[in-house]
């Protein structure tokens, strides 16, 4: 890496990881209410694999937070001390009345996570909810706060535990 590219890194990571302007309310899935997943098209659920897949115009939502693309992909696992339940054949993901959660989304096509204030776009995106990080590809990637935008050429990777991004190609603040 070139100097002048570690000065732009570091210019990222510094002003993105400053503290979140009064209202912001930032991209984060790793808490909340149960993850409401609607598609126009269908789903397919996998129970084999624990995989949900929702198609056309797929949406996720969370408390505040709105993930909008092509296809979803939502990994799902037992919760911790939740006895197995009888099969309805229809999967119940996240929230507290159901046996299992989400630890992982993926968006297929169109990518677009936002909030009220904050907004992420891309052609692909995948949010680890365990570790609460997002990493974006595609073209056109965008991070948009209330204070700043982050473009980036090769990916975008968002800690919004941390309240920092990470931007990587021709990454601009």
């Amino acid at each position: 890496m070139t100097p002048p590219a570690v000065l732009r890194l570091c210019a990222v990571l510094l002003a993105l990881g400053a503290p979140a302007a009064a209202g912001a309310q930032q991209i984060d899935l790793s808490s909340g209410g149960p993850v409401a997943i609607t598609a126009r098209d269908g789903f397919e659920w996998r129970d084999a694999e624990q995989v949900v897949i929702a198609t056309g115009d797929a949406r996720a939502v969370r408390d505040n937070v709105t993930v909008i693309a092509d296809r979803l992909i939502a990994r799902y696992r037992k919760k911790a001390g939740t006895a197995p339940a009888a099969s309805s054949g229809v999967p119940s993901l996240g929230g507290d009345s159901g046996g299992n959660e989400i630890y992982r989304l993926e968006a297929e096509g169109n990518v677009r996570i936002f909030t009220p204030t904050d907004e992420a776009v891309g052609d692909r995106a995948v949010y680890d909810i365990d570790q609460a990080v997002m990493v974006m590809t595609g073209r056109a990637l965008r991070l948009t706060t209330p204070t700043q935008v982050l473009t980036a050429r090769d990916s975008l990777e968002y800690w919004s535990q941390k309240r920092m991004a990470v931007g990587r190609g021709n990454a601009v603040v």
